[in-house]
C-alpha cells in the first residue's frame, strides 16, 4: 500500500510537472502566434501604405501629364491663332497696295496732263511694284 501510495504520488507529481510544461508551451505558441499575427499585421498595413503610394504617385503623374497636354492644346491655339493674324495682316496689306494702286491709276487716267505714252508707263510701274509687294508679303 505504501508502494502504491509512493508511485501514485510521483505519477501524481510527472503529471503535474506534465500539465505546468503543456500550459508553458501552450504560452510560448500564443505568445508566438500573437507576434506572428502583428508581424503578418504590419507587412499588410506596409503593403497597404505602398499600393496607396503608388497609386497616389500615378494619380499625380496623370494630373501632370493632362495639365501638360492642355498647355500643349493652348500653345497650339494661341501659336495658330497668331499665325493666321500675321497672314491676315500680311494679304491685308497686298490688297490694299492694289486697291491703292487702282485708285491712283483711276485718277491718272481723269488727268487731262497725262499722255497715254506716260500712263501706260505708270500703270506698268506700279503693276511691278505690286507683284514685288504681293511677292515679299507671301
Amino acid at each position: 500500500r505504501k508502494l502504491k501510495e509512493h508511485h501514485q504520488a510521483i505519477i501524481d507529481r510527472l503529471l503535474a510537472d506534465c500539465g505546468g510544461i503543456r500550459q508553458k508551451l501552450r504560452d510560448a505558441i500564443s505568445r508566438r502566434m500573437v507576434k506572428v499575427e502583428q508581424q503578418q499585421s504590419r507587412s499588410t498595413q506596409t503593403l497597404q501604405e505602398e499600393i496607396e503610394a503608388s497609386v497616389e504617385q500615378m494619380e499625380k503623374a496623370w494630373a501632370e501629364h493632362k495639365r501638360l497636354e492642355e498647355e500643349q492644346k493652348d500653345a497650339f491655339a494661341k501659336a495658330q491663332a497668331l499665325v493666321s493674324a500675321q497672314v491676315f495682316h500680311e494679304v491685308r496689306n497686298a490688297l490694299s497696295c492694289v486697291v491703292a494702286m487702282s485708285e491712283m491709276t483711276s485718277s491718272l487716267q481723269k488727268d487731262p496732263a497725262m499722255t497715254n505714252e506716260a500712263l501706260v508707263d505708270s500703270v506698268s510701274e506700279m503693276l511691278d511694284q505690286n507683284k514685288e509687294v504681293v511677292n515679299y508679303s507671301l
